[in-house]
């Protein structure tokens, strides 16, 4: 009796498994694809709320001096999961990145910012189509 005993163990805790497999499986879709820790954009409004997000927190140029951020619009990505958003915003002083330490003039400039967003990642970063935000390099 004793074997039979385990067996209804082992069982009870297979079942127990897979319910929880399943109700978590269930749960996972039903969150539009969060898995607690990071949103998986695999549509056009949760990719834009990425690139939003990582312009107001990462963005050198925004981060330093920026605001009045405002979506403008978003193009047809290169690939499935691909999106590219166009924003706008102002910043107090002239020039790109973080411009702590450096001279710079005190005027009001407007500058767009082209975000590449690739599977909830942001993979380009270009403002004024001439400034790398992600590597600090200007366009030639």
């Amino acid at each position: 009796m004793f074997p039979k005993r385990n067996l209804l163990i082992i069982a009870a805790v297979i079942v127990f498994l897979a319910i929880v497999t399943i109700a978590d499986i269930f749960n996972y879709k039903n969150n539009g694809g969060h898995n607690g820790t990071q949103i998986i954009a695999d549509n056009q409004e949760d990719a834009q709320d990425v690139a939003q997000s990582w312009i107001e927190n990462s963005a050198p140029t925004y981060v330093f001096d920026g605001f009045n951020l405002k979506f403008i619009e978003n193009k047809e990505g290169e690939c499935a999961g691909c999106f590219v958003f166009t924003f706008t915003f102002e910043s107090r002083h002239g020039g790109y990145g973080d411009r702590e330490g450096l001279l710079v003039t005190q005027v009001i400039t407007q500058h767009n910012i082209e975000i590449g967003v690739e599977n909830g990642e942001v993979k380009s970063a270009i403002t004024d189509s001439r400034y790398n935000e992600l590597t600090g390099a200007l366009a030639e």
